[in-house]
C-alpha cells in the first residue's frame, strides 16, 4: 500500500508539478480511503486499514490512502484517480468539498462513485459497533 499525499495537507506535500507519476496502475484504483486527522496515523490504525483491505480482497496496489488536515476536493481526486469507491473517516461534506448533506454510516451513490462517511479513524478502531456498521456497508459497496 502506497501512501498518497495530498498537496493541501499539513502532514504531507505532493510535488506541485506532476503528481500523476506517483499513481499506480496508470491512475486506475479500486478504492480510495480519505482520513481527516492532524497527526500521523498510528501503527495499530494502519493495521486496521490493512485488515479492511485484505478482508475486501483488494490488492494493496489498487488502494490509496489520503491523510489530510485541510479541505480537499474529492471530485478532483476521483477524476484524477478514476476511482469509484471512497471511504472517508472523520469528514464532513465541506471537508471534501461536497455540497450535500452527509449522514455517517450510509452508502451514497453520487454521480459515478459510491461514498461511505464514518467517524474518526480512532473512534472506529475503539468501537466494535462502529466497526460492524462499517463492515456491513463495505460488504454492500463491494458486493461481498
Amino acid at each position: 500500500m502506497n501512501k498518497l499525499l495530498y498537496q493541501n495537507s499539513n502532514l504531507y506535500q505532493f510535488p506541485t508539478d506532476n503528481y500523476a507519476k506517483i499513481l499506480n496502475n496508470n491512475g486506475l484504483l479500486k478504492f480510495l480511503i480519505c482520513i481527516k486527522q492532524e497527526n500521523e496515523i498510528e501503527p495499530e490504525l494502519k493495521e486496521m486499514l490493512l485488515n479492511i483491505i485484505k478482508a475486501l480482497k483488494i490488492d494493496e496496489n489498487e488502494v490509496e490512502i489520503i491523510s489530510f488536515s485541510n479541505k480537499i476536493h474529492l471530485t478532483q481526486l476521483l477524476h484524477t484517480f478514476k476511482v469509484s469507491k471512497v471511504l472517508c473517516f472523520g469528514t464532513e461534506a465541506e471537508d471534501i468539498s461536497l455540497n450535500i448533506n452527509l449522514t455517517k454510516y450510509h452508502l451514497y451513490n453520487i454521480n459515478n462513485f459510491e461514498l461511505i462517511v464514518v467517524n474518526d479513524l480512532i473512534d472506529v478502531y475503539n468501537n466494535q459497533n462502529m466497526k460492524s456498521a462499517l463492515w456491513k456497508l463495505l460488504q454492500k459497496m463491494f458486493e461481498i
